[in-house]
């Protein structure tokens, strides 16, 4: 399971988080070079809206982004019948004829 969706199951959220800096990081924890950073997760229990300064508050209402149903499906994923990829080689052959072969 993703760290994700566990803290979410458990009433908390998860925030990957990018450009922090990786020395940095591994100085303040004390890691072994042997060990990577490899990111960062912020988590802790969701806020009120209400808490946030007024101007963070305006962030905190629906987008524009895609509705997942226009990127999701329930069952067989669509076109499941047909092969995934269609790859065509040309070979040419030792007397210099070209053939073209199709591999589905």
């Amino acid at each position: 399971m993703s760290p994700a969706l566990q803290a979410y199951r458990m009433g908390l959220v998860a925030h990957g988080m990018g450009g922090f800096d990786y020395g940095g990081a591994r100085a303040k924890l004390n890691m072994p070079e042997d060990f990577a950073v490899m990111c960062m997760v912020a988590l802790g229990r969701p806020g009120r809206r209400e808490d946030l300064p007024e101007k963070k508050q305006a962030w905190e209402q629906p987008n524009e982004r895609m509705l997942a149903e226009k990127f999701t499906f329930a069952g067989r994923m669509p076109g499941a019948d047909e092969p995934p990829w269609k790859l065509t080689l040309a070979v040419r052959g030792m007397n210099g004829s070209r053939d073209t072969v199709i591999i589905s």
